[in-house]
């Protein structure tokens, strides 16, 4: 499954991971204008990813390590895996 409409945050990414989800469309971010961007340099692509990926409040990262700390998802081989959360949603609780 994949989601899409109103990408604007790795915490949002992680909303519908957590609905099965196990990618996303995005449009409308990368059409911000390059100022809303926190990275100062890379093309807008790159800078659209960088916040999605690493704001240190609404990023993936800081997302992920959120939901580790709930219990939420554990970590595989050291790591945290996106794909996990979209698995769980397809799970009975």
């Amino acid at each position: 499954m994949v989601g899409t409409g109103n990408v604007c945050s790795g915490r949002v990414l992680l909303a519908y991971a957590q609905r099965g989800c196990e990618s996303v469309q995005l449009h409308t971010f990368f059409q911000l204008p390059l100022s809303q961007f926190p990275a100062t340099h890379g093309s807008r692509t790159q800078r659209a990813l960088h916040a999605l990926v690493f704001d240190p409040r609404d990023g993936l990262v800081a997302g992920m390590l959120e939901l580790e700390a709930q219990g939420k998802l554990e970590r595989r081989g050291g790591e945290l895996h996106f794909l996990d959360l979209a698995s769980d949603a397809h799970r009975p609780h």
